[in-house]
């Protein structure tokens, strides 16, 4: 990573652990060598930390990611097509392959 614009773009993602091992590394690179980054880090971070709570713990109903699924995989096959075969965020840190 050789810019603050480009870590920027990638801030939300490095919180939550979606970026590959190499861009991960690049991320904890520039953070430890540019203290403004590091300062918009810190503030991505508080950012997810108050929206978390302020979720009050409210969870998804536990069949819902099955619903989910389901609906995705019906909706590929009244179109013809196949639903993505790859791994998909659905919330809550929920991740699952799809059919």
């Amino acid at each position: 990573m050789r810019d603050c614009a480009n870590f920027l773009t990638k801030a939300d993602l490095y919180l939550d652990g979606e970026l590959d091992d190499v861009a991960m590394a690049e991320v904890r690179d520039h953070l430890g060598e540019c203290p403004n980054c590091l300062r918009e880090y810190g503030l991505h971070q508080a950012l997810q930390t108050m929206v978390g709570q302020a979720g009050g713990g409210d969870f998804a109903p536990t069949d819902l990611h099955g619903k989910i699924l389901s609906r995705l995989a019906q909706l590929g096959a009244d179109e013809g097509t196949n639903p993505p075969s790859e791994r998909v965020r659905i919330g809550g840190g929920w991740e699952a392959s799809t059919p």
